[in-house]
């Protein structure tokens, strides 16, 4: 009996013994269950808090994205335009090149360089067809100015040159044979007729009258009616 006893007692020490590991144990799984839950919260915090970001980026990307293909399209717009531009330019500078050689030909040789188009009727108000002969004598004095112009600055390298002894210009042109005195006297001669030409230009009237109109302003050369002599400058 007493062995018996022992024996339970021993056994009943176990159990206890491996009663008290399990609720060691149960409180350490209880424990970590806690902690577990915990780590559950923050992880689905974070979750939560990335998908927002997520969803925040998207949307700043699709965005972006929309930027970018704004930009395009103006960039686009921007070349074609900008070739537009440049098209017109190119063709504008190719006119102005055309009128200004033609404004010189009109200057030079007016009588061999009168487009229809120039050629005006007379108004009948003689105030404004004098403004308009004073716009073309205004425009030819222009270009011959620019023309003496070209020909001073001409002149200054040919004059710089001849003092270097790289150009030797004869005093008699009509008998040098260097290319520095043929140039200079195709140069006084070219400036000669320029003024001669503008000359005789400037002292005719740009218009080009009817024969059919009452009062046809008179052309150079001519003696004015006395209806006209009151009016206009000496040299009609």
């Amino acid at each position: 009996m007493l062995r018996h006893e022992e024996s339970l007692q021993a056994k009943q020490r176990a159990l206890l013994q491996q009663l008290d590991c399990l609720d060691q144990e149960c409180e350490e799984l209880r424990a970590s269950l806690g902690e577990a839950e915990d780590d559950k919260a923050k992880l689905a915090h974070q979750l939560k808090e990335t998908q927002t970001e997520k969803q925040q980026v998207q949307g700043q990307l699709e965005a972006q994205q929309q930027l970018v293909e704004n930009l395009q399209q103006e960039k686009l717009s921007f070349e074609q335009t900008t070739s537009e531009l440049l098209r017109n330019i190119s063709e504008l500078d190719e006119l102005l090149q055309e009128l200004k050689e033609r404004e010189r030909l009109l200057v030079s040789f007016p009588d061999l360089h009168i487009p229809a188009e120039t050629q005006f009727e007379c108004t009948g108000n003689i105030t404004d067809d004098m403004e308009k002969q004073l716009q073309a004598n205004n425009i030819r004095i222009s270009v011959l100015e620019e023309e003496n112009s070209r020909l001073r600055t001409a002149l200054a390298k040919m004059k710089e040159a001849a003092q270097q002894g790289v150009l030797k210009v004869s005093l008699t042109p009509a008998t040098s044979q260097c290319k520095g005195g043929q140039l200079l006297n195709s140069n006084r001669q070219s400036a000669m007729q320029a003024e001669s030409g503008a000359l005789s230009t400037m002292a005719q009237p740009i218009l080009v009258i009817k024969q059919e109109h009452p009062k046809p302003w008179p052309p150079a050369g001519r003696r004015l009616s006395p209806e006209w002599s009151g009016f206009l400058p000496e040299r009609w």
